[in-house]
Formats: structure tokens, sequence, C-alpha cells
């Protein structure tokens, strides 16, 4: 088995009504689930760096309603994987400690379809792992594969979007080939940003 693909530095920019968080706000964790036929959520987590015990600190343009943006990337190139409308503000305060916010986004994106596949993940490789179902009920002609579904992580890539296709490889006769991606999930928490996604044919 080759090595996975080295990770890079992370980036992440959250920019709430076109104004990117203050350097006093600390992002600790993101879940974003992009879908391709419902809603998408993101959850950003905040920590306010400052040890004021005397005052509660919240990002200055937070309102309601207000525009929600995420930008994924490295240092030589950030690309925007949500946009989204502020729909709930969450707030954890303790002494001493600092004010922990939570900011809760909902979209309805529409995703084009492809029809080439955008990228290959290959087992070993770029593929870290995957949890996958052949259906055998419903029995293909000899021109098709049975339907199948699986969930797969990779190394975080903000290029991948519900209604792609992507290529699996060396994940057997029966995972191998071309899928339609259904749900796009990136999760960054303690400087690690995983990719995961759900896709079927």
């Amino acid at each position: 088995m080759n090595n996975p693909v080295t990770e890079k530095p992370i980036n992440c920019i959250v920019s709430v009504d076109g104004q990117p968080l203050s350097a006093t706000h600390q992002i600790s964790a993101v879940q974003m689930v992009l879908h391709a036929d419902q809603e998408s959520v993101a959850s950003i987590t905040i920590n306010e760096s400052s040890q004021t015990t005397d005052q509660i600190h919240f990002p200055k343009q937070i309102n309601p309603q207000a525009n929600v943006e995420v930008a994924l990337g490295d240092a030589d190139h950030c690309t925007r994987v949500f946009s989204g409308e502020l729909m709930a503000l969450e707030a954890q305060v303790s002494s001493g400690v600092g004010t922990l916010v939570v900011l809760n986004a909902l979209t309805d994106i529409d995703f084009p379809f492809e029809n080439n596949p955008a990228q290959c993940f290959t087992y070993g490789e770029s593929l870290l792992d995957f949890n996958g179902v052949v259906h055998f009920e419903d029995a293909p002609d000899e021109n098709h594969d049975y339907p199948t579904e699986v969930e797969l992580t990779v190394i975080g890539n903000a290029s991948l979007t519900p209604n792609q296709r992507v290529n699996l490889k060396n994940c057997s006769q029966w995972f191998d080939g071309t899928y339609q991606v259904l749900t796009v999930s990136h999760r960054l928490e303690n400087a690690r940003w995983l990719t995961q996604l759900v896709v079927s044919r």
C-alpha cells in the first residue's frame, strides 16, 4: 500500500456579511454537509481567544439572517465551499475560559450535473477508507453494474461537490468504477480537514 497524500497546512476563512472574522476569534471546528437534493448546512465553532471574564465577546457583524461564507484550502489557494444564511447562534460561556460561539447556517444550492468524472480516488493512496453496499436484489442487464452506494473519506478537498462524477480504483471488482456524488461533508477540527462523500451508481 502506498503512503496517503501528504497533507498541506489548512487555511479556513469564515466571513459574515462579507467581513472575515477578526483575529480574536479562533475557528476551532467547521462542519458542512452539502446535499444534491436537499438543503445544505454549515456549523462553525469559534473560540473567543481573549481570557476576559467580565464581558462576553461575539463577532460584531453577527446579525439575524446574515450571509455566512466558508472558504477552505491551503496557503496558496482557497475555494468557497459554502454560502448561506445564518439561522441560529449558540454560545457557551465559561468564566476564565472565554466564549465558545457556534454559527449555524443553511442554504439551498443547486449543484450542476457533471457527466465526466472529476477525480479518481485510489484505495491506499488518495482514498483513506470506504464503506460500500452492493444491492443484488435488482439484477442489472449485462450493460450495467449492480446498484451500489459507498461512503468514502479523502483528505480535505474543496473542489468536490454533489452531482459530480468520481471514479474509484483498487476497491475490488465490486466497487471499482464511476459514481455520482450525492453528499459532500467537510469536517475541519484539530488542524485536520477530511472530506467524506456518499456516492452511488
